[in-house]
């Protein structure tokens, strides 16, 4: 059975690996020149236990703690090989309550205990296995005081994992995998399902077009998967361009998110220290069925993808504010050189940016896998749950397959 992936990012990568496990030949496509180079790597790797989501329903807290307690057993089973979690993993989150957050220190502390109690009633079913140990709690609902900042500040549960530690992880697995077959640079630009299989079609880097007709297509797109699927999501998707820096790694340097906004992340990796503050790091917000072509200029500009000295300073000074920002909170040290400024497309729900009460971004329960002939589209918005999402979307490969069998 031939099964094209379309998407080299995290969620692709893993599902083409679920699908080569079951002896499917697999096609991955990619437009860029390499897998897991967009959001799966530019990111600060947080696996979230939900206390980001604390304006958010409790389907959205079910969902994260879903993804986060299976997120390092099925990124084992994709790729056959334990991982040595302690080794790519950052110390817990300390979550500091800023003075203009959409909830206060108590609003928070009830919100917390209540995630708690869902954990300890879900864990029965899920396990508290997170990131190769166990877990207790989510978040202490008890507030101190920050030491850096003097601001409220809860302890949690909430690591992350280094995504270029990961992503390298996983890109030497599917070299290996000889069911396989990686076609970068190749852009898919129409997907057409149909009872009996999907058509693919694409361009590839030097614009010429091409088609090909596979068994099953699964549509792990990020910014134009909704464009590729249009019935697979209602309205229209939220997109941000958000940057942030990379820094060499520094002894005293915390993992620290700012809540509930204005937000910010300094995470400390083994390597080095991935840091960002949301009020400059975000660039745009847009609302549609794709990334507009300003979008992903302006993304392109803050990559250094072409350019003069004006783009320079302007790089040079978004990181430049990013970094003040967090030094005026005691969050990084004074002598900060070496910043790498990244970044990527975050896609999600509504109109409105995450610094808003009524956002619909501080929801992410849509998740699953809409199933359109033979063409599977997971729903999945956060690294967390993007194993899970891939586990599902084969899934529904398996039903299907077994509903034909029956017939």
């Amino acid at each position: 059975m031939r099964v094209a992936v379309v998407g080299g990012g995290l969620l692709g990568s893993v599902a083409a690996l679920f699908a080569a496990a079951r002896g499917w030949d697999v096609e991955l496509f990619d437009a860029r020149e390499s897998l897991l180079e967009g959001a799966s790597s530019a990111n600060e790797g947080k696996i979230h236990l939900g206390p980001i989501f604390a304006l958010g329903d409790s389907a959205t807290q079910e969902v994260m703690l879903r993804g986060a307690l299976s997120f390092d057993s099925l990124l084992e089973e994709a790729m056959a090989a334990e991982v040595d979690w302690s080794a790519i993993s950052s110390p817990a989150f300390e979550y500091v309550v800023m003075p203009t957050s959409l909830l206060d220190a108590s609003e928070l502390a009830e919100r917390y205990s209540s995630m708690n109690a869902r954990f300890e009633w879900l864990s029965g079913e899920l396990g508290r296995r997170y990131l190769g140990s166990e877990v207790d709690f989510l978040v202490d609902p008890e507030p101190r005081a920050d030491p850096s900042t003097g601001f409220p500040m809860f302890a949690t549960a909430e690591r992350a994992v280094d995504p270029i530690a990961l992503c390298a992880l996983l890109s030497a697995r599917i070299a290996s995998e000889p069911r396989i077959a990686v076609r970068l640079s190749h852009r898919v630009v129409a997907l057409e399902p149909g009872n009996s299989g999907v058509e693919v079609s694409w361009r590839d880097a030097g614009g010429i077009a091409d088609a090909g007709r596979y068994d099953f297509a699964v549509n792990c797109a990020w910014e134009s998967q909704l464009a590729l699927a249009p019935a697979s999501g209602s309205g229209g998707r939220n997109f941000r361009v958000k940057t942030a820096i990379r820094l060499p790694a520094a002894a005293g340097r915390r993992t620290v998110t700012l809540a509930q906004g204005p937000y910010g992340d300094v995470v400390s990796h083994r390597d080095y220290t991935y840091a960002s503050w949301y009020p400059d790091a975000r660039l745009t917000n847009e609302f549609g069925s794709a990334p507009s072509a300003e979008a992903f200029q302006l993304l392109d500009r803050a990559l250094v993808r072409g350019g003069d000295d004006e783009s320079a300073g302007w790089r040079a000074a978004l990181a430049d504010r990013q970094i003040a920002a967090l030094q005026h909170l005691g969050l990084l040290p004074g002598d900060v050189d070496g910043a790498d400024l990244i970044g990527g497309i975050i896609v999600g729900h509504g109109p409105r940016d995450i610094d808003r009460l009524e956002s619909q971004l501080h929801n992410r329960a849509e998740f699953g896998a809409h199933v359109a002939g033979r063409l599977v589209t997971p729903r999945n918005f956060k690294l967390t749950t993007a194993p899970l999402a891939a586990a599902r979307a084969v899934e529904a490969i398996d039903m299907a397959l077994a509903g034909t069998v029956l017939a």
